[in-house]
């Protein structure tokens, strides 16, 4: 399994969704074992290439999603590294100075629709369907204590690890499930699901 899973297990070992710790890593492998992707070498390889800054920082502007570092970060292999992962569908993101080319613009659907959602502030949000987990950052930025994505596209999962390698660590995660696979149980505050039926 993507150590990218594994902070889910920290960030519910705490919440009442422990005891469905179990039950989440048999569905998580059965989803890997039953959609293998050709591609995973390849991916894998990328997230061992990417850069390992020492103090990163996570920022918004804009609508965009931000990391700096205040140590060099080569642009060309990152920007190769990046695109190695298209498409990135959710965005935008500005990764170390390199814009990263999505094709949807997520920072206008999440402006129309922040007037409207409640007070997110520390609130365990779900999103089903979350893409690379652009709306979990911008969750975070909202205030929620944790912000759970689902989404069984193997891709997404590679380009979230992506991301959350070269960041500071958050109370994000991400698993490679569909909503049927969740546990009937009222743990989270605020459950999202933008643009998936």
């Amino acid at each position: 399994m993507l150590p990218v899973f594994d902070r889910f297990f920290e960030l519910i070992e705490e919440e009442p969704l422990h005891r469905f710790q179990r039950m989440f890593k048999t569905q998580t492998l059965n989803r890997l074992n039953e959609r293998p992707h050709g591609r995973e070498d390849e991916w894998q390889a990328v997230l061992k290439s990417l850069p390992n800054p020492t103090e990163p920082e996570l920022r918004f502007r804009s609508g965009v999603v931000e990391l700096h570092s205040a140590e060099a970060i080569n642009p060309q292999a990152l920007t190769e590294a990046l695109a190695a992962l298209r498409p990135w569908r959710k965005g935008p993101f500005n990764i170390f100075g390199v814009e990263v080319d999505a094709e949807w613009r997520s920072d206008w659907k999440w402006a129309r629709l922040a007037p409207h959602i409640g007070n997110l502030a520390g609130r365990a949000v779900l999103d089903i369907g979350c893409g690379n987990g652009y709306y979990l950052y911008r969750m975070l930025e909202a205030g929620a204590r944790c912000a759970f994505g689902i989404d069984p596209t193997r891709l997404f999962s590679f380009q979230f690890q992506a991301l959350q390698q070269l960041q500071p660590q958050n109370a994000a995660a991400l698993l490679p499930l569909l909503d049927e696979d969740l546990p009937d149980c009222a743990f989270f505050d605020t459950v999202f699901s933008m643009g998936v039926l």
